[in-house]
């Protein structure tokens, strides 16, 4: 659960610049892939929940640099779709961060669908596709990810 020492850890990396934490997330991330392989044998490909970089953004895309680490670990055999990434996205959104469940039902539903793009459709037709978050709220962002037209 995110609190405590979690909690901090995650607030420094995301928010206050501290990216040593990508590697230490990223070796949790492989254990948890390989101790829990079969749950995601069913998956073609991991990818990381976009992250907007640039102007209004954040300064760097701090899902993917956690799945970079666990990728080099290749414990698992999955399939980490980095580089290029399979779904982007485009521009800045309000953040979620202390917004409550409808203001935050309300910006998944209508200003991400505006900035989620996915580059190269025949990457991602008829696969099965992980979505990797560093945090799990309510799963509106994710749903909002998945309903993505391909």
């Amino acid at each position: 659960m995110r609190d405590g020492a979690l909690e901090r850890a995650i607030t420094a990396y995301k928010y206050h610049g501290r990216r040593g934490w990508a590697l230490v997330f990223g070796r949790v991330l492989a254990g948890f892939l390989y101790e829990y392989q079969t749950t995601f044998d069913e998956f073609d490909l991991v990818t990381p929940s976009p992250t907007f970089v640039g102007p209004g953004g954040r300064s760097f895309d701090h899902t993917a640099a956690v799945l970079r680490e666990a990728a080099k670990l290749d414990v698992t055999g999955l399939v980490f779709a980095l580089d290029p990434p399979v779904i982007v996205k485009t521009g800045q959104t309000t953040p979620l961060v202390g917004l409550n469940w409808q203001q935050r039902r309300q910006v998944c539903e209508v200003e991400w669908p505006r900035v989620l793009d996915v580059p190269d459709p025949s990457r991602v037709r008829g696969k099965a596709i992980l979505v990797y978050d560093d945090v799990f709220t309510d799963g509106l962002l994710l749903n909002t990810v998945a309903r993505k037209p391909r």
